[in-house]
């Protein structure tokens, strides 16, 4: 069985928002590092971005637990209902800047990317 190279991963990751959000074409920054040479750095850098993007775009847990019905005009009533609610959104948020920092913390350190 053949691995997927991390910026294969991530490429297929961007497609699959693009495709959830109706965005008519590519960002432009996905050209430019498509162009990078490969080496580790660059694998390591699709594999944070792959990282962050997924976790971005999942859902929250808290979203299996909002009733059918759940309306933009609705949810911060129902998300009171919820025991927790706030300190898991909280949590779910601080994960998602630990893993854009991480993210940058990285690439910023590489001089050749």
């Amino acid at each position: 069985m053949m691995e997927i190279s991390s910026q294969k991963k991530f490429t297929q990751t961007l497609e699959e928002i693009i495709e959830q959000y109706s965005i008519s074409e590519p960002p432009e920054f996905l050209k430019v590092l498509t162009t990078l040479p490969d080496s580790p750095d660059k694998d390591k850098m699709f594999e944070d971005m792959d990282e962050v993007f997924r976790a971005i775009t999942s859902p929250s847990e808290l979203s299996s637990k909002l009733p059918k019905g759940t309306t933009e005009d609705t949810v911060a009533k129902e998300l009171a209902k919820i025991p927790d609610s706030q300190k898991i959104l909280n949590e779910e948020q601080q994960k998602m800047v630990e893993l854009f920092i991480e993210m940058l913390s990285s690439s910023s350190s590489n001089e050749s990317l």
